[in-house]
């Protein structure tokens, strides 16, 4: 089919294009007057009758379109237009129509159905176990001891803690001290920063309300006041 289309497309096209020879237009009056001639005798050869040959006065007989030859310009243009189109034609048939793959050996091996038949009985349905019946020996979920409500539960942090630093601590004692109140996770961390501020000498003694969340400077700034 697609070559068949390409075929006639073809032919309609070079028909079209070529539209039989062209056909002799009949001579000028003015073409006849030499260069040479004066007014008088080229009134006269204007005025005069044409004589034509024999050739170019006979009429032509009456041809069918589609034959080569005449002024039939529509008739190419229609000719070129619809062998275009086939030609376009054959070569997006094969673009458009595309075969089906073949089917893979052992792909379904089940009895086909439609586009509106479900399987009965699928192999969805098999591979769930059955639900388990519960044994008169299992205990009720309501017989189980359970475990108070917040016994797993992390007690929660106070929002505030407070430490007494006792009169001629050193800055280790005060570290191991807010280790101790969970106020800081490291005291490595805390001698740090209490070094690079430069504030050994600073901390003060006495009873502190640090709040849980603060970080170590805001911890210093605080024993320092």
């Amino acid at each position: 089919m697609t070559w068949f289309l390409l075929a006639v497309g073809l032919l309609s096209v070079i028909l079209g294009a070529w539209g039989g020879p062209a056909t002799r237009r009949r001579p000028d009056k003015a073409e006849r007057i030499p260069r040479e001639a004066t007014v008088q005798e080229a009134w006269e050869i204007l005025t005069s009758p044409v004589e034509y040959e024999e050739e170019l006065i006979k009429i032509p007989d009456h041809q069918p379109w589609f034959l080569p030859g005449g002024d039939r310009r529509f008739q190419r243009g229609l000719l070129v237009g619809f062998g275009a189109g086939l030609v376009l034609c054959a070569l997006l048939v094969p673009l458009i129509v595309r075969p089906a793959p073949p089917e893979e050996p052992g792909a379904n091996p089940g009895v086909a159905q439609g586009p509106g038949q479900q399987d009965s009985g699928g192999s969805t349905a098999d591979l769930s176990p059955p639900p388990a019946l519960p044994s008169g020996d299992e205990p009720e979920p309501g017989d189980a001891g359970e475990e108070p409500a917040g016994s797993g539960e992390e007690p929660e942090r106070p929002a505030t803690v407070t430490v007494t630093v006792e009169v001629g601590s050193t800055s280790q004692d005060i570290a191991a001290l807010l280790k101790e109140s969970g106020l800081i996770e490291s005291e490595e961390e805390f001698l740090s920063v209490v070094a690079e501020l430069g504030v050994e000498t600073r901390l003060q003694a006495g009873t502190f309300t640090i709040p849980s969340d603060a970080s170590l400077i805001e911890i210093v700034n605080l024993l320092i006041q």
